[in-house]
């Protein structure tokens, strides 16, 4: 078993206002999903991040898979490359 943030983090851990990017891995679908639709409901507040994955259908039509990558995604900046050849 490997352990990863999504193994780690539990829904309630994580911002409200938090958005998870999802991505299915069969058709490449992606889509955000707010954090605080699932921390609504009572049953969902205690999973985690890995155990919510498993419970996702694609919404593609046609699609139907389960198997999906979840991220969250970086809004902070980035850095440019300062230094350079003299």
């Amino acid at each position: 078993m490997t352990l990863s943030w999504q193994s780690e983090t539990q829904l309630q851990d994580m911002e409200p206002h938090e958005r998870l990017h999802i991505t299915c891995l069969k058709c490449s679908y992606q889509w955000y999903h707010d954090v605080d639709e699932w921390v609504g409901h009572p049953c969902h507040k205690y999973l985690f991040v890995d155990e919510i994955a498993k419970l996702i259908i694609c919404p593609q039509f046609g699609c139907g898979c389960r198997k999906f990558r979840v991220a969250k995604p970086f809004l902070g900046d980035t850095e440019a490359f300062v230094g350079g050849m003299p």
